[in-house]
């Protein structure tokens, strides 16, 4: 036995092949500037794995794009830090 069945979640039928849960499809394509005197700035792009098993960025315009911004809130929480949206990225400061 192993996945899902191990780890007692919740998977999700639509993907067989991800056995961790429903939350196993979220993911993050992370980002960071850096200049000389050290990083300019942080972001993520948020990303769902899609039925093909593929990375999919989402936009701002696409209602998952805030679902994962609150997923992220509530996976963070606890750390010293605050997420704001610039177009399709969510940059991070603290």
């Amino acid at each position: 036995m192993h996945g899902a069945l191990r780890n007692h979640t919740d998977q999700d039928p639509e993907y067989p092949l991800l056995p961790y849960g429903k939350d196993a499809k979220r993911s993050l394509l992370a980002k960071a500037i850096f200049k000389k005197d050290g990083v300019k700035r942080v972001s993520f792009l948020p990303m769902v794995i899609d039925k093909r098993y593929r990375p999919e960025v989402l936009r701002k315009s696409d209602p998952r794009f805030d679902d994962m911004v609150r997923y992220m809130e509530w996976a963070s929480e606890g750390f010293e830090h605050r997420f704001s949206v610039d177009g399709d990225e969510v940059v991070i400061t603290g």
